[in-house]
C-alpha cells in the first residue's frame, strides 16, 4: 500500500534529520509501523494506512513495504536502509507527519532488538500468533482491533495531569493549530 511506503519513507528521512549516526533497519522500520498504526487506531480512531500488518517470528511486519524495500535493496538484511531511501511525501498532510514525528519521538530511542521484545510482550503479537511455534514462520494478521484494544486500554492505564484520555484528540487538534501538549510527550508519559 502506497501510504504505508510514503509514512516509511518519512520516518528514514526523519532519521537522516536527527544525525548521521541514527538509522532505521529494516527490523526497526517495521516495528515503528506497528506502532504508528496502533496508536492512530487508538488516539485518531483511524488507521493511519490500509496495509496488513502480519505476526512474523520477528515481530509486526506490514509485508508489502518489507517486499518492496527487500525488492530494492536485497543485501540489506541488518544493515541500515540507505538515507536516499527516505523522503518527506507530498501525500502526507502536516497533520499526519506532526503524528508520524511524534512517534519517532518516542520510539527513536529503542534499538531494533528492543522494538522486537517490547512487540513481542504486547497482545496484538501475542494473540495472532497464539497457534505459531516461537521459531515458526507465521503470517497471521495482525488486526486492527487487537491493536485499537491494546493501545486504547495502555494509553487508559496512565493519569494525564490536566489531560485525560477522552481529551487526547482534542489535545492533537489544538497542538496543531498552535498550541497544547505534544503528542509524544504524552506517549512518553505512557511509557515510562
Amino acid at each position: 500500500m502506497k501510504k504505508a511506503m510514503d509514512i516509511a519513507k518519512y520516518l528514514v528521512y526523519l532519521a537522516t534529520q536527527e544525525s548521521e549516526e541514527e538509522f532505521i533497519s529494516h527490523m526497526r522500520l517495521q516495528k515503528l509501523l506497528y506502532y504508528i498504526q496502533g496508536w492512530s487506531l487508538a488516539i485518531r480512531h483511524d488507521a493511519a494506512f490500509g496495509a496488513v500488518i502480519q505476526a512474523w517470528r520477528h515481530g509486526p511486519v506490514v509485508r508489502s513495504v518489507y517486499r518492496e524495500i527487500k525488492d530494492e535493496y536485497q543485501s540489506l538484511k541488518d544493515q541500515p536502509i540507505p538515507f536516499a531511501f527516505g523522503s518527506d511525501p507530498e501525500s502526507l498532510s502536516d497533520n499526519e507527519k506532526g503524528f508520524i514525528r511524534s512517534i519517532w519521538d518516542c520510539y527513536k530511542r529503542y534499538s531494533a532488538t528492543e522494538l522486537r521484545n517490547k512487540t513481542h510482550k504486547e497482545s496484538p503479537w501475542l494473540i495472532a500468533r497464539d497457534n505459531c511455534a516461537p521459531d515458526e514462520h507465521c503470517s497471521v494478521e495482525i488486526t486492527q482491533e487487537s491493536m485499537r484494544q491494546f493501545f486504547t486500554e495502555t494509553s487508559k492505564r496512565i493519569q494525564f495531569p490536566g489531560l485525560e484520555f477522552d481529551e487526547i484528540e482534542a489535545a492533537e487538534k489544538e497542538l496543531s493549530s498552535g498550541g497544547g501538549r505534544l503528542l509524544s510527550e504524552v506517549i512518553d508519559d505512557i511509557l515510562l
